[in-house]
């Protein structure tokens, strides 16, 4: 079974890629996201806070990462543009949020993208949705 030729080409090592993404309530750690919590503590209109993360594996010496968070209007509420990498990381994770508004969350759709460039060019895009329905 190992020597399925299918099978070897998803286990080959990949350059940049990510594990999770997700949004909390709260600043997030390795270990919010390793143990599950980011599965059942989703934020809500009532939340303290909308907070987004991800987790890489294989950043490489000179990467820029960008997370970008946008409210249902399309405005960016947050954003994470972290520097540059100094060495090759096996694993990394990066996260950005804002306290809730005096009003409360805007229903809708928010969004997460998060970027990875190196020498000018994206190397790794990925994009997740939080819905938040109205109070």
């Amino acid at each position: 079974m190992l020597w399925d030729p299918a099978l070897q080409a998803r286990l080959r090592y990949q350059d940049r890629a990510v594990l999770n993404t997700g949004f909390a309530s709260a600043p997030v750690t390795m270990e919010f996201i390793e143990d599950g919590r980011t599965d059942v503590e989703l934020p809500s209109a009532t939340s303290a806070a909308i907070v987004a993360f991800v987790r890489i594996i294989g950043l490489k010496s000179g990467d820029l990462q960008r997370l970008v968070v946008s409210s249902p209007s399309g405005n960016v509420i947050a954003q994470n543009d972290a520097a540059p990498v100094e060495h090759n990381k096996a694993q990394a994770f990066l996260f950005t949020g804002r306290k809730r508004p005096a009003n409360g969350w805007d229903p809708g759709t928010y969004k997460a993208e998060y970027t990875v460039e190196h020498a000018g060019q994206v190397v790794l895009r990925e994009l997740w949705e939080l819905p938040v329905r109205s109070r």
